[in-house]
């Protein structure tokens, strides 16, 4: 234990520690060393030798010293050592030191388990610094081509202060040196916040996932992602920090999400499925007054969007070009038919360019079926945002170029101004909150027909975040209370993307199985 310390351990309550460095764990720091050179200002390999000569004649002794040159610490993860740093070239007289970290290689593998680990590091070593020993300032040195380590320490609080020049020769070739300072009065012991975000029925929905986590880096704010699911193995499991296997939904109550948000400090919520919308529309004011928000409509927009006959009806009391729906086929008059169920978004259970006779029997497998003529024409999506005061943020519309089970295999953003300007009417008409994707025809004359809108952010979304339409952003933004203005929307160089499925390769270990 340090002599200028009154404890040995400090600990937060998720299993991260530091602990006054440990014999046992200096094997493990020198392999550590040796496999990092490149990020070090070590020039050559350490022998298991010159590990326990510098550690027995430079390290141990400071334990007994008032102000030793540095504090070293095991740094650990339920029980487990995963890493090591501490505060090095301390300035007793000036109160201030250099924080040093190094982890595991394995787990730089997987940047958000870095990400998660370098935060919480910060998060302690700072709680000793400028807590228990009253220091007035930390500073650190990263090599420029560390670029997502910068990113963490400055999203952390710590403020670019200079660059030194070429100053190291690291990976053939020379670089530069970025210099950061934090002070006493810019931290704040709960840097990294209680806000977390939990997206329901995640399913193998990977890249909407990804999505979400992509937002979660631009606000520079260490958040914490949950997912839920009722089947206990889900591939969307793995794209998540923490996975719940929440009962079925006809079984779920707003008790039970408000109970798992608040043990979890959850006030963010992403439904992605339509029955989800609706549990959630029909909650939303009991989970906002206990500070939990949802990226959902209001109940009447979700029961209008989900029923294409009263959606169908709303549009046309307000002269939206949207396709004629009927609940019966001898009151749809047309050479051929779709025939679809009546609730729900998406093409499911859809049929398309049926005969009357086709249609006759395609209807009695379905419960509750409609029936609209037969448009042919090129097939849009839309996607937007609009924000709780009511303002579409962004929008971007996208030609479906193939299509497989009603989604967009393939798909083309395009900018298309008539069209993006229809569906901003429709979604300021609907009350649109959050995202929504509006399905359009556009037929041999250049006329819209407005087939459906899905009130939430759908499977082939993400082709319009990546020219600008930050949904996911934006509204992490608004639950923080922060000004839209200050996220505006950007839009990109058109794209085409493509949906396959891709391989995820994780770090494991036989005890995890």
């Amino acid at each position: 234990m340090y002599q200028c310390l009154a404890k040995n351990q400090f600990q937060d309550d998720t299993g991260y520690q530091l602990v006054a460095i440990r014999p046992e764990d200096i094997e493990n720091i020198r392999l550590w060393r040796n496999a990092q050179l490149d990020v070090l200002r070590q020039k050559t390999l350490l022998s298991v030798e010159e590990q326990q000569d510098y550690f027995q004649k430079i390290i141990w002794p400071t334990f007994q010293e008032a102000h030793p040159p540095q504090l070293l610490f095991s740094f650990l993860l339920n029980q487990t050592c995963i890493g090591y740093g501490g505060l090095v070239h301390i300035d007793w007289e000036n109160a201030r030191a250099e924080v040093s970290f190094l982890v595991d290689p394995s787990r730089l593998t997987h940047l958000e388990t870095y990400k998660k680990d370098f935060s919480h590091f910060l998060s302690l070593i700072c709680h000793v610094a400028f807590v228990e020993l009253h220091f007035h300032r930390l500073c650190g040195e990263t090599f420029a081509f560390r670029t997502e380590q910068i990113v963490l320490l400055e999203n952390f609080g710590f403020k670019r202060e200079g660059i030194l020049r070429e100053h190291v020769f690291k990976r053939q070739q020379w670089q530069d040196s970025v210099l950061h300072g934090l002070l006493a009065t810019e931290w704040s012991p709960h840097r990294i916040p209680h806000f977390a975000v939990l997206v329901t029925s995640i399913s193998k929905k990977m890249p909407l996932l990804k999505a979400v986590r992509s937002a979660v880096h631009l606000i520079g704010m260490d958040v914490v992602i949950h997912g839920c699911d009722s089947q206990a193995f889900c591939i969307g499991q793995y794209g998540v920090d923490e996975f719940w296997q929440c009962p079925l939904l006809t079984e779920l109550t707003p008790e039970a999400v408000i109970a798992y948000c608040h043990q979890h400090h959850i006030t963010a919520i992403i439904p992605t499925r339509d029955d989800d919308l609706e549990f959630y529309a029909r909650h939303h004011a009991v989970l906002a007054q206990e500070g939990i928000q949802v990226m959902v409509s209001s109940l009447e927009t979700i029961l209008t969007c989900l029923d294409k006959k009263l959606f169908t009806e709303f549009l046309e009391k307000r002269n939206f070009p949207v396709i004629p729906t009927f609940l019966s086929l001898g009151a749809c008059q047309s050479e051929t038919y779709v025939v679809k169920k009546r609730r729900g978004a998406g093409a499911h259970g859809i049929g398309l360019q049926l005969s009357l006779k086709q249609a006759e029997e395609y209807a009695q497998h379905l419960q509750q079926p409609i029936f609209q003529p037969y448009v042919k024409g090129k097939e849009w999506s839309v996607d937007l945002y609009r924000s709780f005061a009511g303002q579409v943020k962004g929008c971007v519309a996208r030609l479906r170029n193939f299509i497989v089970n009603g989604e967009s295999q393939v798909t083309t953003t395009v900018h298309f101004p008539a069209l993006e300007q229809l569906c901003q009417e429709m979604a300021d008409a609907l009350d649109i909150q959050g995202h929504a994707v509006f399905q359009v025809l556009e037929d041999v004359q250049g006329r819209f027909h407005v087939i459906e809108c899905n009130p939430r952010f759908g499977g082939a979304s993400t082709a319009s975040l990546a020219v600008g339409l930050q949904s996911f952003l934006w509204f992490f933004v608004e639950c923080q209370g922060w000004s839209l203005d200050d996220y505006p929307f950007v839009r990109r160089d058109e794209i085409r993307q493509i949906r396959y499925p891709i391989d995820q390769v994780l770090p494991w270990s036989s005890s995890l199985i």
